[in-house]
């Protein structure tokens, strides 16, 4: 049983209620819920380390759900908003310098309480590219919490997201055919 929209719609970016440009994205689940639950991230799949995982399609949730031998599941559409700071593997200028000096005070910031945080975050900043290196970092638990302190949202892979900060999550629905 799939409990889903009959539509494939792409990634679209809409004007919500209250009038803030939005990017959807949908996520598939077993589990039925209303809210996001910080203590399951990271217990599913992990193709670019901890994360809430997110498609920017219905199709490709469909696709990962099978991948992951998953019959029974729902597809929930979620928002975040279109100015997101989103890291992108296939886009290496996504790693502006803005951003890495972000990475890097939030290295300093949390590395006051542990001087690792620091190291992990120069060599996050100071990475080439966005790699499989720099994922298996960022995709650490102390690399996500970097990353989320420098206001990062989440890193694309192809069509899918890692959310890093779900607290930017908005309109969590579930669809059904």
């Amino acid at each position: 049983k799939v409990v889903a929209m009959d539509k494939v719609e792409e990634n679209t970016v809409s004007n919500t209620e209250r009038g803030n440009e939005t990017i959807k994205l949908y996520h598939g689940s077993p589990a039925q819920f209303s809210e996001i639950d910080p203590n399951k991230i990271g217990l599913g799949q992990n193709f670019v380390g901890r994360g809430f995982y997110t498609d920017t399609s219905v199709l490709g949730v469909h696709y990962a759900m099978e991948e992951i031998n998953h019959q029974d599941y729902y597809v929930y559409e979620i928002e975040i908003p279109s100015n997101s700071i989103i890291l992108d593997r296939y886009n290496n200028a996504s790693l502006t310098d803005e951003v890495r000096q972000k990475i890097k005070e939030a290295g300093v910031t949390i590395g006051s309480r542990d001087q690792s945080y620091t190291e992990l975050a120069d060599s996050l900043a100071n990475s080439k590219n966005i790699d499989d290196t720099f994922l298996m970092k960022a995709g650490s638990i102390q690399g996500g919490e970097i990353l989320k302190e420098a206001g990062i949202t989440a890193i694309k892979d192809n069509s899918y997201m890692a959310i890093i900060d779900t607290s930017v999550i908005d309109n969590i629905r579930l669809h059904t055919a």
